[in-house]
Order: C-alpha cells, then structure tokens, then sequence
C-alpha cells in the first residue's frame, strides 16, 4: 500500500493563464476550416480556486458546447464518453527543495500524458489506446482521435470521427526535453494517490501530478498499485496494429 508523503510546494501558474489547448482539425459531417477558431478550440487555463496544473478531462459532459457544435449529428456525438479522456501535464526537473526549475521566461518545463477514460477508446497519433487504463506521453502537435471501429473488406479499423491536435501555443508551459525512459511518468513528479483496495484495480492511470521524489523502481510500484496498465510514448506519425485484426487509421488536417 502506498504511504502518503508531504507535497511540496508548486510553482503556481498566473490565474487565467493559458496551460494548454486542444484545436480540433477534423470532424465528421462538420466543416472545421469554415469554424472559428475559438469555437472549435478547447482552452484549458489556470482557473482561480483549482489546484496548479489541474488535468483537463474531455468528453461530452466536460465540453458540452464544443461537441454540440462540433459533431451536430447526435448519433456520432453519442459515441462521445461523458468523460473521455484526460490530459494533465507534470513539472519537469525539480530543485532539491522541490520547487521546479523556473526558465528566464517565465515559462514552466513540463511532460505531458493523455489517459484514456472510455470504452469508446482514444487513439494517439495513429495508436489506439484501448482500454481505460491506457495512457501515453504526448507532445506539442500531437494529434488526438476520438472514433469507433468500422469493418470494410480490409478488416477491422479504428476510425476517428474527431482529431484535436494537443498545443502549447501561447501557453506558459513548455516541453520539457524527451524522457529517457518515455514508458514510465517521470519518476520524480509521479503523485502516490492512496486507493481504497476495492477502487484501486479502476482506478487507472487518471491521477493528478504533484512533485515528489521516487525512483524507477517506486513509480513501477506505484503504477501497479492504482491498477494502471501500459504506457507508451506517442511517437508522430505511427499507426499501428492493434487488438485482434484491429488496425487504427489517422486522419490528416
């Protein structure tokens, strides 16, 4: 069982400053290139009052506007989860006081993970998460699928009726360099989230970041202990087999 451990203090965004967006560059039935951008577009901000760096669930419950307008066809709509999927970024290189190394301009390190919360699935650069408790690291310019599974004479496809492309355009956050070990969330800004044993096997991988101090060996523990599965780093561009003859197609913008 995981033991709680103090949280050191985080570096706080500015409220109202921008942490990351997600821009919608395909929709099914829906012409994109014809949409403002801000409606076609999911900020997510330092708000006041939220913890720092609160990850962003998406789905048709967090974003309701947004998918309205986006996928009019209820039908496709509904193939949305109320909630999705999760985006949340952890801070990269912290000092030995535990607060996170601050760039001259202002702009925070960090890594960035998406998880999947739906049974719908969530594809990543052409990768099929497909299960909730798949997650991935993901980068600036990522794209983001939302779909369903279509058979055609070729088989079996995971087909997005949406992309998002994750970017940290404007934001005052930036990339932190690439993770050595991109299986596994950096081992010092892991959260050790203390689970009731009868939630800990669904609970996944969907956990808040703080800073902490942990080695390889502690992450893999703890990512065990709140029953997540498999991560990977989404690597631009890759479209993969997946399943039993399930092979996930990535649309360009």
């Amino acid at each position: 069982q995981l033991q709680p451990q103090l949280q050191p203090q985080l570096h706080l965004e500015p409220v109202g400053a921008l942490l990351w967006s997600l821009e919608c560059i395909f929709a099914d039935g829906h012409g994109v290139s014809s949409t403002p951008h801000e409606i076609r577009t999911i900020v997510h901000r330092q708000m006041p009052g939220d913890p720092a760096l609160l990850p962003l669930k998406v789905g048709r419950s967090c974003q309701e506007e947004f998918f309205t307008a986006m996928l009019p066809h209820e039908e496709i709509r509904n193939l949305v989860s109320r909630e999705h999927l999760q985006v949340a970024a952890s801070i990269a290189s912290p000092l030995a006081s535990g607060a996170p190394v601050a760039r001259a301009d202002g702009q925070t390190p960090c890594h960035f993970y998406i998880t999947n919360l739906s049974g719908n699935f969530t594809s990543v650069n052409g990768m099929l998460l497909d299960g909730p408790e798949k997650h991935a690291q993901i980068h600036d310019g990522d794209l983001i699928g939302l779909g369903r599974i279509m058979t055609t004479g070729e088989g079996m496809h995971y087909t997005p009726f949406i992309q998002l492309r994750f970017t940290l355009s404007g934001s005052s956050l930036v990339e932190a360099p690439h993770l050595e070990h991109p299986h596994m969330p950096p081992s010092h800004t892991l959260q050790q989230v203390l689970l009731d044993d009868e939630v800990a096997a669904s609970a996944a991988a969907a956990v808040a970041v703080v800073v902490a101090s942990a080695n390889d060996e502690d992450v893999a523990a703890a990512i065990a202990g709140c029953g997540g599965g498999d991560a990977v780093d989404a690597d631009r561009g890759s479209s993969i087999a997946v399943g039993e003859g399930v092979s996930c197609t990535s649309l360009s913008g």
